[in-house]
């Protein structure tokens, strides 16, 4: 824990944490880390002032244009995307599962997520 950050770094959970935020491409190397927040921030809040949102939406971060999904020859073309847990805001870029309360039919995407 830092000197003298008090309760600053503990989460609602009551436990001592920092937050990472971080990208990983599709060869498991890590594009983008952001790490050293404190725990009783929210991970929305984070990512909503974070150097990566501000690129997203800036459309400054180089993700690929827009393409069919294979074998898909009628499909319209889809975003590439990140994936992020419920406390995630859904975009065009990212994706997250259906809260578990609603789930229904929709389990098989959150599986799949």
């Amino acid at each position: 824990m830092p000197p003298f950050s008090g309760s600053e770094y503990y989460n609602y959970k009551k436990l001592f944490s920092i937050i990472l935020l971080a990208v990983v491409d599709a060869d498991y190397c890590f594009t983008f880390v952001d790490v050293g927040h404190s725990g009783r921030n929210s991970d929305c809040n984070i990512f909503t002032n974070s150097v990566l949102s501000s690129k997203l939406k800036e459309n400054s971060l180089k993700v690929p244009q827009n393409r069919k999904l294979p074998f898909d020859e009628l499909g319209e073309p889809m975003p590439f995307g990140f994936i992020g847990d419920e406390a995630f805001a859904v975009s065009s870029h990212i994706m997250r599962p259906y809260p578990n309360q609603y789930l229904g039919e929709k389990k098989g995407y959150s599986t799949i997520v």
